[in-house]
């Protein structure tokens, strides 16, 4: 079955996505919305190549409307900046149109429970595009977890803790309108915003090792942020960004789990997600970008020593004997895409539930639950780190949906 697919934006996350989708013979690239022809002209230069000859809606920043409405897409792709995700979602979603759509926080609560409606209402269904969930290591862990190897689970961390200043300021560090790329828009978050505003890269990968909107949910947030000097620093301007260098989230869950997540993008630093799984029975902990050897793990059954002499191993040799099938099966394939051969997993995943006609395995459930932290932490740190209600965007229905990620084949 060939998907017929369309795309909003063309930012450095869509040409990627579209370089990748071009080179599948079940996929047909049909059409772009972006309208900024220099974007166009950099999709035209991936496409040169191959034999996919989409039309090109220019016009404005609405013609994504017509190409939806005229196209008779599968599906379509979202790259825009963040406030726009939920307008051209329900547009596709109300035409029949199944979406996948780039990562970001909610904008407002509100805004969650409309992407939720919105499917209930259309049964169009919708995926967020978190790539960190298809992470080699993520699925092997999830692997470990389903065998019992970490025991009853106990505490969780993750985030998105990597210095991504370059990308908000241009070459003349300034920012806004007159600027190009996500320092035209997302910079703006930094000034109004004091939350964790980019939650998914962490919270996605725990949310899958403890069943999160499968079995289990998250029930209450809080959050602090420190001080806002890295932006500042970085300008050379004296500006008063509002968003602090470093917010904490810890997140209560159903089954008695704590959850901490942060954000961390505007300090020097290497990338890092930061993931930590701790249970009763052993503990992993990562950095870096997912390699099998990145890390260390301790599994008590493993321990000869004493009590006292506990050592952390390479976890190398145990995620090695519980990959997961669709890396064995790709990695030879995907070697050529460094370190976003994350993305051609999930966009693998994409393509074949539409095929099998499944549902995603990241919906609108858990698109809500996980957009979420950014309104609520946003609550919780005005209220100098008070406990806030996480939703129940499921309506009891997380009690009986299954986590779709352990036993990924």
């Amino acid at each position: 079955m060939k998907i017929r697919l369309g795309f909003i934006g063309m930012g450095r996350r869509g040409l990627r996505h579209l370089a990748m989708l071009s080179e599948r013979a079940d996929c047909a690239i049909v059409a772009i919305a972006e309208p900024l022809p220099a974007q166009n002209a950099l999709a035209q230069k991936i496409l040169a190549q191959k034999t996919h000859r989409p039309i090109f809606y220019d016009k404005n920043e609405q013609d994504y409307q017509r190409m939806i409405a005229q196209e008779n897409l599968d599906a379509v792709l979202i790259y825009t900046p963040w406030k726009e995700h939920l307008a051209q979602s329900q547009f596709a979603m109300q035409h029949g149109v199944r979406v996948g759509v780039e990562v970001s926080g909610a904008q407002s609560l509100e805004e969650c429970w409309q992407f939720v409606e919105t499917y209930e209402q259309t049964q169009t269904p919708i995926m967020l595009l978190e790539n960190c969930c298809y992470r080699r290591d993520v699925l092997a862990i999830a692997q470990m977890i389903k065998n019992g190897d970490f025991g009853e689970l106990v505490y969780l961390k993750g985030g998105y803790q990597h210095d991504i200043r370059s990308v908000l300021f241009d070459e003349k560090l300034n920012f806004g309108a007159e600027t190009q790329g996500e320092s035209n828009w997302r910079t703006q978050e930094y000034l109004e915003r004091n939350a964790d505003i980019y939650p998914t890269h962490g919270l996605g990968p725990m949310a899958i090792f403890n069943d999160i909107n499968a079995g289990n949910r998250i029930t209450q947030v809080r959050s602090l942020a420190t001080k806002s000097v890295g932006m500042k620093n970085f300008c050379q301007k004296n500006i008063a960004f509002k968003l602090g260098d470093i917010v904490l989230t810890q997140m209560q869950c159903e089954r008695g789990e704590v959850m901490q997540l942060t954000h961390d993008t505007s300090l020097p630093r290497p990338f890092n997600l930061g993931l930590m799984v701790q249970g009763s029975k052993g503990i992993w902990q990562e950095y870096y970008r997912g390699d099998l050897s990145d890390g260390q793990i301790y599994l008590e059954k493993n321990d000869a020593a004493a009590p006292l002499e506990k050592r952390w191993q390479s976890p190398k040799k145990y995620l090695r004997k519980n990959d997961s099938s669709i890396w064995v099966k790709f990695r030879k394939k995907i070697t050529k895409f460094g370190r976003y051969g994350i993305d051609y997993i999930m966009l693998n995943d994409f393509i074949e539930r539409i095929q099998q006609g499944k549902e995603f395995r990241i919906d609108v459930y858990d698109l809500a639950t996980w957009k979420a932290i950014t309104p609520l932490s946003e609550q919780s740190i005005q209220a100098n780190g008070k406990m806030i209600e996480m939703p129940d965007f499921t309506k009891g229905k997380y009690i009986d949906r299954k986590n779709k990620f352990k036993n990924y084949e």
